[in-house]
């Protein structure tokens, strides 16, 4: 490792207190249990595998309002626009793997697949009306199915609670940006709940110089509604979607529209018995050109059945079911259809206060190739220092996706294709210290079998042989005096399946100064990589912003992104750059009643 290397590394432990009197001895910052986990609520300290919860609140108050940006705060994770700015494709890299190996999730339904995948919903969604942001990193098939080599990100909407309130955000700053926002929440004694939130973004972006422009207008929306019908029987619907434009360096329209609607009912059959059915719709298009000369259509449809059954105060099952249909056209491909069936069973055995174990089985059918067995198995132990050994071992697996068995008129298909299969396992420690401070170190190896090689004009087929992606991950995050919190995520790339920055690391503080003034500062470091093919540049980010509550309803903020004005690229195909913005000033108010 080069001195320039050490440098961001020595910076990001620094950023980490060392003194155990300075830990906040005040209620958890972190929420306390986890259900993406294991598919049902377990206690943090239980849980075997890597973990990574963002709250919604706290992303709010870093003035953080797109999802590829909260994603950086997770280790083990790379999220890059490698298309150009804001609002160009994306790329979600989790563990050294592709975005194809990566199984996002809203509100329990999968948006990705290896047909599906979620560049174009990565590019584009914002964090209006999620609560939560959780990383689930590790081979996760045998919880979530196909394309979870990398992991798992779920995303949870806002649910309603408390009086009626209502907030508009509006802000604008360089590169001609403008972003308005209206969000409100609430609930009612008659047992319905409700959170919405609508919003509209335009920014000209950061050409630096190009002949051509990078305009992004983007407009989207959520809603969720919660009603109780009883003490032990509720019912809920999600509405998430939105539109979206982008004028990428090539000189090209990109149009993308994008809707997920979710309906769910749950049960307590039992005292022991808890029971949810959930159907899921998803439908995604994208045109590129003007006039449109290459587009995709997609619509997906699921319907699940899960289950948790408290078995007594030691054991605890998750199990249940899911039918997922997918229909996919492309320009230049031949259209195809997937239906898939699953059964899943997720066990938690809690020996002893100190020891859990669980272990997970999941078994798929795919009408177009054929069935996949999937396992993992966990263990957590905690000390009385509130040290926990943490370790995991999991299998996955990648589908050969609908293009790549169908092919179309350029390239034949091939329906002989294997899935890409891994195995992948982790070992880690978190240390707890006082009862708001986390500081957690993991090591992860996993290896891919019959890697599928696409190349243009030709069938694609399994490559014999194996690939490695193996590496480390620091995360420390929470309070360290009343009011001030840090974190800081820190990814070493051993191996990776493409060309992967070898050292990436965030830091954050959050300072509530007064009850009327917050302030910020992040930083971050990523080294160099080959995304695109060509090798680019490490590159160093800086950004401070701030808020002050001037009174009950009313509320200023700005913020300077890239604080030094650093030059940079997302990435580069064949001497193409994708330039980063530079220096920005945004600022702006909310009124709220």
């Amino acid at each position: 490792m080069t001195q320039s290397c050490w440098a961001p590394v020595l910076g990001a432990i620094l950023l980490v207190p060392t003194w155990h009197s300075a830990w906040a001895e005040e209620s958890p910052v972190l929420p306390l249990t986890t259900v993406v986990a294991n598919r049902l609520e377990t206690d943090l300290d239980d849980v075997g595998s890597s973990l990574t919860l963002l709250d919604g609140e706290r992303l709010e108050r870093a003035q953080l309002t797109h999802l590829e940006d909260a994603l950086r705060w997770s280790p083990g994770l790379f999220s890059e626009s490698t298309g150009g700015q804001r609002g160009s494709v994306s790329s979600l890299f989790l563990r050294g793997t592709s975005t194809a190996h990566a199984h996002v999730r809203v509100d329990g339904i999968r948006l990705s697949d290896s047909t599906v995948q979620s560049n174009n919903f990565l590019g584009n969604a914002s964090l209006g009306g999620i609560s939560r942001v959780e990383v689930l990193r590790g081979p996760q098939s045998a919880l979530y199915g196909g394309e979870s080599i990398g992991g798992v990100v779920n995303l949870l909407s806002q649910r309603g609670a408390g009086a009626p309130a209502t907030a508009f955000t509006a802000e604008a700053g360089s590169f001609s940006s403008v972003d308005l926002r209206l969000a409100s929440q609430g609930a009612f004694d008659s047992g319905l709940a409700y959170a919405l939130q609508v919003g509209r973004e335009a920014t000209h972006n950061d050409p630096q110089g190009m002949a051509t422009d990078l305009d992004h207008h983007q407009r989207a929306y959520a809603l969720r509604l919660d009603y109780e019908l009883s003490a032990d029987a509720r019912v809920g619907v999600t509405f998430r979607g939105g539109h979206a434009e982008f004028h990428d360096a090539f000189g090209g329209e990109n149009f993308t529209d994008y809707q997920l609607v979710t309906l769910f009912g749950e049960l307590n059959v039992t005292d022991a018995w808890e029971s949810r059915l959930r159907l899921g719709a998803y439908t995604e298009a994208y045109d590129f050109g003007a006039p449109s000369t290459f587009a995709t259509d997609a619509e997906k449809f699921s319907l699940s059945w899960e289950n948790v059954w408290a078995i007594n105060d030691h054991h605890q099952l998750a199990f249940g079911s899911l039918w997922e249909s997918t229909d996919y056209a492309q320009d230049f491909a031949f259209p195809g259809d997937r239906d898939q069936w699953a059964l899943y069973a997720n066990h938690v055995w809690e020996v002893n206060d100190a020891l859990v174990l669980s272990g997970g089985v999941r078994w798929e059918d795919y009408d177009d190739y054929g069935d996949e067995f999937t396992w993992r198995g966990t263990v957590a132990y905690t000390f009385p220092t509130e040290t926990t050994v943490r370790a995991s071992y999991g299998t996955a697996f990648r589908t050969p996706n609908l293009l790549e068995l169908n092919g179309s008129p350029f390239e034949m298909g091939n329906p002989h294709l294997d899935p890409e299969r891994a195995q992948g396992w982790d070992i880690g420690v978190t240390q707890k210290l006082g009862d708001a401070f986390r500081v957690a170190v993991t090591w992860f190896e996993s290896e891919i079998e019959d890697q599928i090689l696409d190349p243009f004009g030709a069938a694609p087929t399994n490559i014999s042989g194996s690939a490695k992606a193996e590496g480390l991950e620091l995360e420390a995050s929470g309070e360290v005096a009343d009011g001030l919190y840090v974190g800081v995520a820190y990814t070493y790339l051993a191996d990776s399946l493409v060309g992967l920055p070898e050292h990436v690391w965030n830091g954050r503080v959050l300072w509530e100064v007064s009850d009327r003034v917050d302030l910020g500062l992040g930083l971050s470091y990523v080294d160099e990589r080959t995304l695109g093919g060509d090798l680019l540049d490490a590159y160093f980010l800086a950004r401070i912003h701030g808020r002050y509550q001037v009174n009950d309803h009313v509320a200023v903020h700005a913020r300077l992104e890239n604080l030094f004005d650093e030059r940079y690229e997302h990435a580069s195909f064949g001497g193409i750059t994708s330039p980063g913005r530079r220096l920005g000033a945004f600022g702006g108010l909310t009124i709220s009643w």
